[in-house]
C-alpha cells in the first residue's frame, strides 16, 4: 500500500511540475527558440522565475531520489541561467523588454564588440542546454513514473 501511495504522490507532484513549467510555456519557448542577440520580453522568464523561487523548498522535493536528483540539476541550471540573464542584460527603454546589447550600441548592432557577442553566444548556449535539460527531466520522470 505504501508503494502505491508513493507512486500516486510522485505522479501528482510531477503533474504539478508540468502545470508550472510545461514544454510549451513562454520560458521553455524562450530557451528553445530565442536568439539573445535580439531583445526579449521579460514576461517570458515568468515560469523560470517561479520554478526557481517555488521549487527550492523541501515540500517541492520528489520522494523518488533519482527524479529529485534530476529536479535539483534542473533547478541549478535555471539558477545559473537567470543569474546570467540578470548580469548580461538590461531594460530597453521603459518597456518590459530586455537586451544584452546596451542601448548605446544598438544603433550599430552589426559591429558589436567581442564582449557583447560573447555574452550573446553564452546566453544562447546556456538557454539551449537548459531547454534540453528541461526536456530530459520530463522524459526521465515520465519513464520512471510509468515503470
Amino acid at each position: 500500500m505504501f508503494a502505491r501511495s508513493s507512486a500516486l504522490e510522485i505522479t501528482n507532484f510531477f503533474e504539478k511540475f508540468l502545470i508550472d513549467f510545461p514544454s510549451n510555456c513562454g520560458s521553455a519557448i524562450l530557451l528553445k527558440e530565442h536568439d539573445f542577440g535580439n531583445s526579449f520580453d521579460r514576461e517570458n522568464l515568468k515560469q523560470l522565475d517561479e520554478f526557481y523561487y517555488r521549487w527550492n523548498g523541501a515540500e517541492y522535493h520528489f520522494i523518488d531520489p533519482e527524479i529529485d536528483i534530476k529536479r535539483k540539476a534542473l533547478y541549478e541550471g535555471c539558477k545559473q541561467f537567470l543569474l546570467k540573464v540578470a548580469e548580461y542584460s538590461g531594460p530597453v527603454g521603459g518597456s518590459n523588454f530586455s537586451s544584452v546589447i546596451p542601448d548605446h550600441l544598438r544603433a550599430d548592432d552589426w559591429n558589436l564588440p567581442d564582449w557583447v557577442t560573447n555574452k550573446i553566444k553564452e546566453l544562447n548556449s546556456t538557454a539551449a542546454n537548459l531547454f534540453e535539460q528541461h526536456q530530459e527531466f520530463i522524459t526521465f520522470a515520465k519513464a520512471k513514473i510509468q515503470s
